[in-house]
């Protein structure tokens, strides 16, 4: 009972790594020190309150609900961004032609990523990332290319690349709203 209370807390815990090791050791002294005045392991659970709830008092407590760390998480994915949109729209332009879908599919993102600082995700900036390189990578290999009745050329690339980008945003969501959801079941 005690190890997957400690288990759940760690899992709860949005803290730096030594914070959190920290808040563990101090949390396993509670229970040795709650056994010693004869108190069972249920009775100071009880008093504990549940491992999201006692979380959530820890990183208050330090001032760090989410804090440096996620900020900078949530500037890093941007940076990252900003670096996969430059590629594909400047670097390859000659691969693709397309001068406003890069921009839109980044502009995309970037509402995806600030969105998901805000909520405190942690899954759906990787994917979203990974979604906006995968997108154009795939829309480069299976492109379909053509001309059209006035005889401008056409490609189907943007259509695959936005297709597999929002894809990856949307599997991410559901996959973030499941483990979110897992957490809270334990």
């Amino acid at each position: 009972m005690k190890k997957q209370y400690l288990k759940q807390v760690s899992n709860a815990l949005d803290v730096p790594y030594r914070k959190r090791k920290e808040i563990l050791r101090d949390l396993n002294e509670i229970f040795t020190s709650g056994q010693a005045q004869g108190d069972t392991e249920q009775q100071i659970i009880t008093r504990l309150g549940s491992p999201i709830e006692f979380a959530k008092s820890m990183e208050e407590r330090i001032g760090s609900q989410h804090g440096r760390r996620g900020i900078v998480r949530s500037l890093l994915a941007i940076c990252v961004l900003v670096l996969e949109y430059m590629l594909c729209r400047y670097a390859f332009f000659a691969e693709h032609g397309m001068k406003s879908m890069p921009l839109y599919l980044f502009i995309l993102g970037v509402i995806v990523l600030v969105i998901s600082a805000v909520c405190k995700a942690k899954i759906i900036p990787a994917v979203t990332l990974l979604g906006y390189i995968i997108g154009f990578f795939t829309g480069a290999i299976f492109r379909a290319e053509g001309t059209d009745p006035g005889g401008g050329a056409t490609s189907n690339m943007w259509i695959i690349w936005g297709g597999v980008f929002v894809a990856c945003i949307v599997l991410g969501i559901g996959v973030e709203v499941f483990a979110d959801n897992k957490s809270k079941h334990k």
